[in-house]
């Protein structure tokens, strides 16, 4: 019995012991061939994300090198999870490029997500300033964990992810859904009008400046949860035409 206990502790502490030794004698290389590990099983999982490292040759190197970094310093706790938020904060700068061809219902499940963000973002300056990219906010995300990793953010991701993927995907091998330019500035006129008649004439000193990097985040985000607040009025059809025709990139 006592040479049974001793082989028990003695596995115990070797077992203990292992990971920490794993962990201490990891070399670069060995963090390197992880980050690629778990990009590789994402983009096996979310098919959208090997359209975009097909298509943009930075895409893969700048979410493995942030995957690495995050490895690197111990926040690899929940890879897969890491990977795939990394994945989807550099995806969101790419969802506008596939409006244009993706059919109305995803472009609205798109649009209704960053909605739900700019909504919540009234009451919540740093989402303000995560949303708009601004520069103090990739100061605070220099080196920490994806913000939608973040307790406050987490829940937004399995429904964000869904719908850009869904976009990107759906988006493939279809002609861009584009009104002549005369026709969509008139929309853009009628839209803008719309929301000065909901929101009042300040409304447009706002909109005017949601472009504007050097005006205020508050400012910038109460412009465009306005605007889309205004074109969420509009029926599916032209919401989704308003959303390719001021949004929508290439």
């Amino acid at each position: 019995m006592k040479t049974t206990l001793h082989a028990l502790l003695f596995l115990a502490c070797l077992s203990l012991a292992g990971p920490l030794a794993a962990k201490t004698a990891k070399t670069p290389e060995a963090y390197q061939a992880q980050a690629e590990r778990l990009v590789a099983q994402t983009l096996v999982k979310i098919p959208a994300y090997a359209v975009l490292a097909q298509k943009q040759a930075d895409f893969v190197p700048a979410w493995s090198e942030q995957l690495r970094q995050q490895l690197i310093v111990g926040a690899g706790k929940r890879e897969r999870e890491l990977s795939e938020s990394i994945a989807l904060g550099l995806a969101m700068h790419s969802g506008n490029d596939y409006l244009t061809a993706a059919d109305d219902e995803r472009v609205d499940r798109y649009f209704q997500q960053q909605r739900r963000l700019l909504a919540d973002a009234q009451q919540d300056p740093r989402l303000c300033r995560l949303l708009l990219g601004t520069a103090s906010a990739r100061m605070d995300q220099s080196g920490a964990p994806p913000w939608l990793m973040e307790k406050n953010y987490r829940a937004y991701k399995p429904e964000l992810q869904q719908a850009l993927t869904e976009l990107i995907v759906n988006a493939q091998g279809k002609w861009p859904r584009t009104l002549p330019a005369e026709q969509n500035s008139l929309f853009i006129r009628r839209l803008v009008s719309r929301m000065v008649d909901t929101y009042g004439p300040e409304s447009l000193k706002r909109y005017e400046l949601m472009s504007n990097e050097n005006a205020s985040p508050e400012i910038r985000c109460l412009g465009l949860h306005q605007l889309y607040e205004t074109i969420a009025s509009q029926p599916l059809e032209l919401r989704a035409q308003l959303v390719r025709g001021y949004f929508g990139g290439n």
